[in-house]
């Protein structure tokens, strides 16, 4: 990776790893700049959500979530502390983290807004993804239109070489694809995350983005552990996207 993208990626990530942990207001104001953002909004708490549609045919989805786990504990600050010889950012506040899950998948996001394909940014994701149901049930044509891309790439998991799929019924196809991308492996199929709800036709993976320890006053993020990912995800979505569906019609999960 050139030192100009590296310099570019390192100052995107300070910027939102110093958004407050109990509120998803300034990543959304932040998508909401760029030309096609919507938001999405319902009345429940945390029923919401920003979508830009790419502009290329053979767009895929890249998908992240705006909250922590510490939403909606106002006035819970954090400082995040990047340490020059380990590499990583840690927490000044030892009360907190410092919300890696999931702003180091919304600085990704933002880094790779002008590569031609779609965002979104839900709201909700750690209670039970509240806003991605929120999407399924209340717009079902941008539902479908998620649908129709090629496939979708979330980037909200731990550690720097874990691809999950959970209970999606993906094909060996796509497994085979994403590890050849990738270089990833799925680790198991435990737990759930947005792209479990989303993905009902198009296939679906959630990747590492480089926190360790999260939800815990001890997670980090190591900074090349991010950065390994950003590059891997600049050469492939630069190539052509081959269309990759599911093996059955699948729901939205819980």
């Amino acid at each position: 990776m050139e030192q100009k993208r590296r310099d570019e990626a390192l100052a995107v990530l300070k910027e939102f790893l110093a958004m407050p942990l109990y509120s998803a207001e300034n990543v959304f104001e932040k998508f909401l700049a760029l030309k096609g953002a919507g938001l999405y909004r319902g009345n429940g708490d945390q029923e919401r959500f920003v979508y830009v549609p790419g502009g290329r045919e053979d767009r895929v989805v890249l998908v992240a979530h705006a909250d922590t786990v510490w939403y909606g504990q106002e006035g819970l600050w954090q400082t995040p502390v990047f340490d020059e010889e380990e590499r990583a950012f840690y927490g000044e506040n030892r009360s907190a983290g410092i919300g890696a899950d999931d702003r180091a998948g919304c600085a990704l996001l933002w880094l790779l807004r002008d590569s031609g394909h779609s965002l979104l940014i839900c709201d909700g994701e750690e209670d039970d993804s509240v806003g991605a149901h929120y999407l399924m049930r209340e717009y079902p044509d941008i539902a479908a239109e998620l649908n129709a891309s090629r496939f979708m790439i979330q980037l909200d998991r731990h550690g720097n070489s874990d691809c999950k799929y959970y209970d999606l019924p993906v094909g060996d196809d796509f497994r085979d694809y994403v590890k050849r991308k990738t270089g990833f492996d799925e680790p198991d199929r435990s737990y759930s995350t947005d792209i479990r709800c989303l993905c009902t036709e198009a296939c679906g993976v959630n990747l590492s983005v480089g926190y360790y320890n999260e939800h815990c006053s001890s997670e980090v993020l190591a900074l090349e552990d991010w950065l390994k990912i950003l590059g891997i995800l600049d050469g492939w979505l630069a190539e052509e996207m081959p269309p990759f569906r599911l093996t059955e019609k699948s729901i939205c999960r819980s």
